[in-house]
């Protein structure tokens, strides 16, 4: 692990147990962090519990060299054969073994599983193929060492699945194809290292989804082809890191996906063709200076307000009933120019109170450029005149002077809409001098 282990086994007993071992945790600067004290357990005593299908409590026990694969192979059983665990408990527990722990092809049983405050020292850690039927599976606070922390194939079929808090060191983690059916899902908080995360193919039922304050530590996070299924999905206050984010393909299907206040870093940020009934909620996200592309998505809202763009967005999606730009910062290149793969189908689009440094890539006629901004529903006529004002500048910018001119009178129009609203406002009988403009 990053904070170094310090074990040291002592011959006196601790509760049931005939050897105690002490733990300390040290930081890089060989500052003690935490100091505690556990009860030894046997390995061989474990896999005759196993064997005899008991219960297992590892509560504050220290368990060196388990393995679910060398059980088996004692066993002469086969290594794809599920073992059976009744109402396992790991709380506060410490699993040492290089060459890797291994709950791999387990069946936890019972009222629940719990990894809660258990530390996996260094070595990969494996749950390939584990499936939790229990009420609650609980890795709460759980600390992983350096390398492969492996859920690929895991299921859940439980009623939360708990691992806020979670700690994974610089290893990869894998969730690929992982199903947690309809249990309620939190990674809230939790630490990941420099390794690729991975949960593509993944997917979740109709519980809610949460990695509210999760950081990611810089490598490639993949979310790509999962299906979210019909829960609310809650990234906000997430912290991306630098490396490449990878949704593409996901179904989000009736769930409100919320990223407010994340931030991404410096990688590519990939939401080409996802498909969802409901809202993205990005307001007051931060983006870094790799791509955003919404190629091909399909949504009822995109909301980006307060949001700043430092690269290309390409915004050129399938069909959304509205996308929220106000009062976003661009300073490169913003594209919704339909084409022959995706015909950007938008109802309404808002840009009021933009700081437009880059350019909007918006055809007039293609993208029913009056029909976006008229059709707006909360935004005043001074919004909307400053909305046609930013495609005049962004027009003449990119040499599209015949759609400057559009935009231009209809940015005088509303302009004069505004300003007679608001003398009318100061004195309800400045209307009287709207009357030639209402009539002609």
């Amino acid at each position: 692990m990053s904070v170094i282990t310090q074990i040291k086994i002592v011959d006196q007993p601790f509760e049931d147990c005939l050897q105690r071992v002490e733990v300390s945790l040290v930081d890089t600067h060989g500052r003690k962090k935490e100091k505690f004290v556990l009860g030894v357990v046997e390995v061989n005593s474990l896999y005759d519990q196993l064997a005899q299908g008991q219960s297992i409590n590892l509560d504050n026990r220290y368990v060196q060299d388990f393995s679910l694969a060398d059980y088996r192979k004692r066993a002469g059983i086969p290594n794809d054969q599920t073992v059976i665990l009744e109402t396992f408990s790991a709380r506060n527990a410490y699993f040492e073994n290089e060459s890797g722990t291994d709950f791999s092809f387990a069946e936890f049983n019972g009222e629940s599983a719990v990894f809660s405050n258990c530390i996996f020292g260094d070595g990969p850690v494996s749950f390939y193929h584990a499936s939790f039927c229990v009420k609650r599976a609980e890795f709460q606070a759980t600390r992983f060492g350096s390398g492969l922390a492996n859920f690929q194939y895991v299921e859940f079929h439980s009623e939360s699945c708990m691992f806020d808090g979670i700690q994974f060191d610089t290893g990869d983690v894998q969730f690929i194809s992982a199903k947690f059916g309809d249990s309620k899902v939190s990674f809230r908080e939790a630490q990941f290292g420099e390794g690729v995360v991975d949960f593509h193919y993944s997917s979740f039922g109709n519980g809610n989804l949460t990695f509210d304050k999760a950081v990611f530590g810089g490598g490639e996070v993949s979310f790509k082809r999962v299906d979210f299924g019909h829960g609310k999905v809650d990234f906000k206050r997430v912290n991306f890191g630098d490396g490449d984010i990878d949704f593409s393909e996901a179904d989000f299907k009736s769930g409100k996906i919320i990223f407010r206040s994340a931030v991404f870093g410096n990688g590519h940020v990939i939401f080409d063709h996802v498909v969802s009934e409901s809202d993205f909620i990005f307001d007051n996200a931060e983006f870094g200076n790799g791509k955003l592309s919404f190629f091909g998505a399909k949504a009822s809202k995109l909301s980006f307000q307060l949001c700043q763009f430092n690269n290309y967005l390409d915004l050129r999606v399938n069909t959304v009933r509205r996308i929220d730009l106000s009062y976003t910062i661009v300073r490169d290149i913003i594209d919704l120019m339909p084409t022959e793969k995706c015909k950007v189908e938008v109802d309404q689009m808002n840009f009021s109170g933009m700081r437009n440094l880059g350019n909007l890539y918006l055809d007039w006629q293609g993208n029913k450029v009056l029909k976006l901004i008229l059709s707006q529903t909360d935004s005043s006529f001074k919004q909307k005149s400053e909305q046609f004002l930013v495609l005049k500048e962004t027009y003449n910018a990119t040499g599209r002077y015949a759609d400057e001119d559009k935009a231009y009178v209809w940015y005088k129009r509303m302009e004069l809409k505004s300003d007679l609203e608001h003398a009318i406002q100061k004195d309800a009988r400045n209307a009287f001098w709207g009357l030639p403009n209402r009539l002609f």
